[in-house]
């Protein structure tokens, strides 16, 4: 896929470049999402199903660090993507991972462990 991406950018079609890669990733949202969802419905019928919103403030927090570091990261190297990046990034989600597991386990200092 990425390579696909990159050889249609370095054709000089940059605008299709960028809505291959934001349409895949559409697509790939509406049927994650999208396909699990009407399984349930199918299964459960038309009954409710709860979503807990429990921690959205501090995902979407933490989302938009990751986003503003990002930006940092790659503006300070001249807009230039490098290996080390991939590196930061790599951290940088497994540490999103281990404290969105302490949050939901209620191990996170200052946050209740949420309802079930």
């Amino acid at each position: 896929y990425q390579r696909r991406v990159h050889g249609v950018a370095r054709q000089g079609k940059g605008n299709m470049a960028v809505s291959n890669a934001i349409g895949s990733n559409v697509f790939d949202i509406l049927l994650g999402l999208g396909f699990p969802w009407l399984l349930s419905g199918c299964v459960r019928g038309l009954e409710p199903l709860p979503i807990s919103t429990h921690g959205l403030v501090i995902y979407a927090s933490m989302l938009f660090g990751v986003l503003i570091l990002f930006m940092l990261l790659v503006g300070l190297s001249h807009w230039n993507l490098k290996v080390v990046h991939g590196y930061i990034l790599f951290v940088i989600y497994g540490l999103f991972c281990v404290s969105s597991l302490a949050i939901d386990a209620g191990k996170f200092p200052g946050i209740p462990k949420p309802k079930q």
